[in-house]
């Protein structure tokens, strides 16, 4: 954990991360790029995006806006009340489908 992220991290390089809280994902990483900037205090930040997940409605295919908690993909996704209705699916209890690899895991909850 002392050892800096510049002298293990290049531009290209790929890597996995596991994030566990109870339910494990496992990442597979990629530098994109590198930038300088101020740092404003103490710390030395970290900037990562990762690429947000398009899961289709399990029902119609339009890009989802929520998700059974438990599953990804396009297993139990929704874009509507409407697409949820039709596989008796209470709409309300869905999550939101968020900019996390984590979405539809079971524990997340964005």
């Amino acid at each position: 954990m002392s050892t800096q992220l510049e002298k293990v991290l290049k531009v290209g390089k790929k890597f996995s991360h596991e994030y566990d809280f109870g339910s494990t994902t496992y990442l597979v990483l990629k530098v994109a790029s590198e930038r300088e900037g101020i740092v404003l205090d103490d710390d030395e930040p970290i900037l990562a995006q990762n690429v947000p997940p398009i899961i289709p409605c399990l029902v119609c295919g339009e890009p989802a806006k929520r998700i059974v908690l438990g599953y990804y993909g396009n297993d139990n996704a929704y874009c509507s009340k409407r697409c949820a209705k039709k596989k008796d699916v209470n709409y309300e209890e869905t999550l939101p489908i968020v900019n996390s690899p984590r979405v539809g895991v079971c524990a997340y909850t964005g």
